[in-house]
């Protein structure tokens, strides 16, 4: 009797860190589906709008379960480009960003990340900035609004790339606080 309990839990934990994992994907698609594409300003900045989508594809790679990041660009960018909040070139950039900042492993690294956190968002922005320079070079367009050459240009992406990251880094710091300082009390 005792071990088919102890299978029964095993179950019910499994469950349940699957409807974590789920909601998590849900709570970080809906977060970038509203971040990068209902966010608009008008900062004439190229790349200025990672401030706000950027963060929460960070924080999605802090997750735990491998594949969320990527989980969260499909369902966060189908959710915005849904509802017009953004278009096919920007569905592949933030796949790109998404692909970038998966391949660093957050979620799979335990103590202090911040380097790790930071690179990945200096990183998935650069490869934003790549997916545009290829669709600008193939239809002809300029590279943006500002009319600024490329390496102002990918200054300004690593920029808000990094600032991103640092976010997303101080927005995970003060959650572990405070989920340490509930679990000491």
């Amino acid at each position: 009797m005792s071990e088919s309990s102890a299978a029964l839990s095993g179950v019910r934990a499994d469950a349940q860190s699957l409807a974590c994992d789920l909601a998590a994907l849900l709570g970080f698609s809906a977060a970038l589906a509203v971040t990068a594409g209902l966010v608009k300003t008008p900062m004439q900045l190229p790349g200025h709008s990672a401030i706000f989508w950027l963060p929460v594809l960070v924080l999605a790679g802090a997750h735990r379960r491998p594949g969320m990041v990527i989980g969260t660009a499909v369902c966060g960018g189908a959710m915005a480009l849904s509802f017009r909040g953004t278009d096919a070139l920007g569905l592949a950039s933030l796949l790109a960003a998404a692909s970038a900042i998966e391949a660093f492993g957050l979620g799979q690294t335990k103590g202090a990340r911040g380097l790790q956190m930071i690179l990945a968002g200096l990183l998935a922005h650069l490869g934003k900035l790549v997916v545009k320079l290829v669709s600008t070079t193939a239809v002809g367009v300029p590279l943006n609004e500002a009319l600024l050459p490329l390496l102002p240009t990918a200054a300004l992406y690593a920029a808000f790339g990094v600032a991103a990251a640092l976010i997303a880094w101080g927005g995970l710091a003060g959650y572990e606080r405070i989920r340490g300082a509930r679990g000491a009390a």
